[in-house]
């Protein structure tokens, strides 16, 4: 687990280069993505009231391999988008997605 608060810039630049693979809540610390070479594995996390598409689009441009989970709970309303919303993911699914998205090895992001 790592926290990029706090964290300067060329870190984190280094971090995600140098990952094989990155489980992140949606946030703006993932637009680190841009450090990531192709082919890097990415699961970003959401909120049912709070969807976006920005680093999907992101992690295409840049040959990511891209992968969410949506979390259960409220959708967003009309005018009232839930950007502090709680992310509630269901293990077995995040367990299932992940082993999927590594091809059913976690040796993979090591």
């Amino acid at each position: 687990v790592v926290t990029l608060e706090g964290m300067e810039v060329w870190m984190q630049a280094t971090l995600f280069h140098t990952a094989n693979c990155i489980v992140a809540a949606h946030g703006s610390a993932l637009a680190n993505l841009i450090f990531c070479r192709p082919g890097t594995r990415v699961l970003e996390l959401y909120s049912p009231a709070y969807v976006r598409v920005l680093y999907p689009r992101i992690g295409t441009a840049l040959a990511l391999d891209y992968w969410y989970l949506i979390g259960s709970g409220k959708r967003e309303q009309q005018g009232r988008p839930g950007l502090y919303a709680s992310i509630k993911i269901d293990p077995l699914e995040f367990r299932n997605t992940l082993l999927q998205m590594l091809g059913s090895t976690a040796d993979s992001c090591a």
